[in-house]
């Protein structure tokens, strides 16, 4: 084998591992929620945006809208 797929192998097989003790320790949990928490909600928004545009003008102001 070429040290490229060596290389490749030994990548996986640490990935794999990793995963796994993540996994067990329950750390890959608190990544995911992190990664949640942190990521761009700019799609929530606009369709927050759509919605109040779609609705009355007079029931716009009891939504409140949060950033």
């Amino acid at each position: 084998m070429n040290a490229r797929c060596k290389s490749r192998i030994f990548n996986t097989l640490f990935w794999f591992a990793t995963e796994i003790l993540l996994n067990v320790t329950g750390f890959d949990n608190l990544a995911d929620y992190s990664e949640f928490i942190f990521e761009n909600h700019s799609e929530i928004e606009m369709h927050l945006v759509m919605m109040t545009r779609s609705l009355p003008q007079n029931s716009r102001s009891s939504l409140f809208l949060i950033s």
